[in-house]
């Protein structure tokens, strides 16, 4: 059994159509990078 460790977690955020919620939320994510921080991996944002 091969296992891999997650270092890196990409959270990306686009527009369909008229829905902006993925880019609202990655703007707030960038805001306050608090709410992703976590002791295990690094989480990169994207829009």
């Amino acid at each position: 059994m091969i296992s891999h460790v997650i270092r890196r977690v990409a959270v990306v955020g686009g527009t369909h159509g008229n829905e902006l919620t993925g880019v609202y939320l990655i703007k707030k994510f960038q805001q306050f990078p608090d709410w992703l921080k976590r002791s295990s991996f690094e989480v990169v944002t994207l829009h």
